[in-house]
């Protein structure tokens, strides 16, 4: 009987990270009549389906994408209250998203699956990444780097809300991140800048 809040714990995590690997963009855009993979910067996300398919297309991905997150964190949060599991959830959810197990580990970037997973954990956590996010908008000049760096306020909120457990979690959940937005970083060092 102990191994079954174990089991519980590692069944949300499994999981939120199938839920996460759902390609949500890639379907809408199909509805569309185009696959994202072939049309602008290839990535399989929110921002690629604004960018490339329409405004109302990337807003509609923007709501499943962020509802990924959400269900996720939700559903952790009733399999295994309390603790780290919710937010080894929300770090999966964005693992699934990033790297899609139904569309041969291509996947997005992750801040529209983070946002749906903090609004279910810690809301007040979009507020500070988006003010941190706003911030280096407007001293850096550049979109992709802007979101990517935000990002690294997260596990100090989590530490503050949760504790180091949280805070961890926070790490991880920011690598998975980060590691997508590289190549935008690696293009904003070499001075070339994204402002949409």
């Amino acid at each position: 009987m102990p191994a079954l809040p174990h089991l519980a714990a590692i069944n949300a995590v499994a999981l939120a990270y199938v839920l996460g690997s759902i390609p949500v963009s890639f379907l809408v855009a199909l509805f569309w009549r185009q696959d994202l993979r072939r049309v602008g910067s290839g990535n399989v996300g929110t921002a690629n389906t604004f960018r490339s398919i329409s405004p109302w297309a990337g807003l509609l991905s923007l709501f499943l994408d962020a509802g990924k997150g959400y269900l996720a964190v939700c559903l952790a949060l009733s399999a295994a209250p309390g603790g780290t599991v919710p937010f080894l959830a929300a770090a999966a959810v964005v693992a699934g998203h990033n790297w899609m197990l139904f569309l041969k580990f291509r996947g997005g970037k992750g801040l529209a699956a983070s946002a749906g997973a903090l609004l279910c954990l810690a809301p007040g956590a979009i507020l500070v990444a988006a003010a941190v996010m706003f911030v280096l908008l407007i001293l850096l000049r550049d979109t992709n780097t802007a979101a990517a760096l935000g990002m690294l306020s997260l596990p100090f909120y989590l530490l503050y809300l949760a504790g180091w457990g949280a805070f961890f979690c926070g790490l991880l959940w920011v690598a998975l991140v980060i590691v997508k937005f590289w190549p935008d970083l690696q293009a904003y060092k070499a001075g070339r800048r994204c402002l949409y």
